[in-house]
C-alpha cells in the first residue's frame, strides 16, 4: 500500500512509513490467531429464530446444560454467534454508531439514535441492489468511547466475531476511527477476512477506496488533536477557578453552578446529587432485592421510558450499577 496520494502531516511521515512498511512485511505471511471464546455463562449458540418485526433470538446453551431463547440484544457472546452464524451461512451486518466525550463540544455531533436512523435508511438502498443482504442478522451496536487512543473494546469484540461477507456499517469514517496508526492494520486484517466496511456520509467502501478512506482518517485524527488542545485549555480553566469535579459524572450526580451576585456567570460547579437519578437507582436496588433479574429490571425501565441519560437500560448496565451500590454499601 502506498501513501503517496495521502496528505500526511510532517511530524507524521516518519511514524506512518515505518509503520506501513512493517505492515507489508507482516502481510506477507500472516496467520490470524483466533480469539478465545468470551469467558462467560454462555457455552454455545444452537438455533436461530426471526420473531416479529425482524427481532433476532438465539438458543442458548449455558453451561449449566440449561437452554433458553434469548434476544439477540441481551446477549454478550457474539464471537460464539458468529461461529454459529458461520455453520449455517448467514451474514451479518453490523451498525457501528459512536460518540465520545470529546465529541459534545462539536456542534457537528449527531446522536446515536440519529447516526443508527441514517444507516438503516442506507441499508433500505443497498438490500434493494443486493438480495443477499435480505436474508442478513442486522446487529447495532451504541459506543461511548474515543476512537483516537485506542480501538475500543466494543469494536474488538465485534472485529473478532466478524465473518467472510459481513458489512460494518457507519455514518461517518470518523465515527470509526481517528487513529490510523492504532486502526489500519485492524482495517486491513478485516478486508483480507471479506469484510466489507461502509461509511455512509462519505460514500466509501474501504475495499475499493483505500487511499481517500485513510486521508479521511488522517483529517479526523489532526481535528481530534486541535480539539483536544482546546478540551485540555478548558478543564485548566475550570480547575483554576476551583471546580469540585470536571467532565461526566456518575450516573446519580449532577453538577450544581455557583453563580455570582448579579447571577451573570458561574463562580464554580460543585456536585450535588440528581434527584431523577437517585429515584431510578433506589427503585432498581429495591427491584434486585426483590429477587428480579438483571434483564427484567431492565425491560421494565425501558417499557415506562425511563433511560439512563437518553440511552436504554441493559442487563450489563444493571449489573454494574447494583455491583457499585453493594460495594459502597
Amino acid at each position: 500500500m502506498s501513501i503517496q496520494n495521502i496528505e500526511v502531516p510532517t511530524y507524521m511521515v516518519g511514524e506512518l512509513k515505518t509503520y506501513m512498511e512493517q505492515l507489508a512485511v507482516q502481510k506477507k505471511k500472516r496467520e490470524r490467531v483466533k480469539p478465545k471464546p468470551e469467558q462467560c455463562e454462555v457455552k454455545e449458540i444452537i438455533n436461530h429464530r426471526i420473531t416479529g418485526g425482524q427481532k433476532w433470538q438465539f438458543l442458548i446453551v449455558f453451561s449449566d446444560r440449561a437452554t433458553s431463547w434469548v434476544d439477540d440484544e441481551d446477549c454478550d457472546c457474539e464471537y460464539l454467534i458468529g461461529l454459529y452464524l458461520k455453520s449455517v451461512n448467514i451474514n451479518t451486518a453490523y451498525i457501528i454508531c459512536r460518540v465520545s466525550t470529546m465529541d459534545q463540544a462539536k456542534s457537528t455531533n449527531v446522536s446515536l439514535e440519529a447516526q443508527e436512523s441514517e444507516i438503516q435508511r442506507t441499508l433500505i438502498e443497498m438490500r434493494k441492489t443486493n438480495p443477499r443482504i435480505n436474508n442478513m442478522r442486522v446487529r447495532v451496536y451504541k459506543v461511548l468511547k474515543s476512537a483516537y487512543r485506542n480501538i475500543p473494546p466494543t469494536l474488538i469484540k465485534i472485529g473478532e466475531a466478524l465473518l467472510n461477507g459481513d458489512f460494518i456499517l457507519v455514518w461517518r469514517i470518523d465515527r470509526l476511527s481517528r487513529n490510523i496508526i492504532k486502526y489500519l492494520d485492524w482495517l486491513e486484517d478485516l478486508d483480507e477476512r471479506g469484510v466489507n466496511i461502509f461509511a455512509h456520509c462519505e460514500n466509501i467502501n474501504y475495499h475499493c477506496n483505500k487511499m481517500l478512506f485513510i486521508q479521511y482518517i488522517l483529517d479526523a485524527q489532526k481535528e481530534a488533536i486541535v480539539l483536544g488542545n482546546r478540551v485540555k485549555l478548558a478543564n485548566k480553566r475550570k480547575r483554576e477557578r476551583g471546580d469540585e469535579a470536571i467532565g461526566t459524572l456518575e450516573y446519580g450526580k449532577k453538577y450544581r453552578r455557583i453563580l455570582s451576585r448579579n447571577k451573570l456567570y458561574t463562580i464554580r460547579k460543585v456536585v450535588a446529587n440528581n434527584p431523577h437519578e437517585r429515584h431510578i437507582i433506589n427503585r432498581i436496588i429495591k427491584k434486585k432485592r426483590k429477587g428480579e433479574s438483571a434483564v427484567q429490571i431492565a425491560n421494565e425501565l425501558n417499557d415506562h421510558g425511563f433511560t439512563k441519560r437518553g440511552r436504554k437500560w441493559s442487563k450489563s448496565m444493571i449489573q454494574r450499577l447494583v455491583n457499585k451500590h453493594r460495594a459502597l454499601a
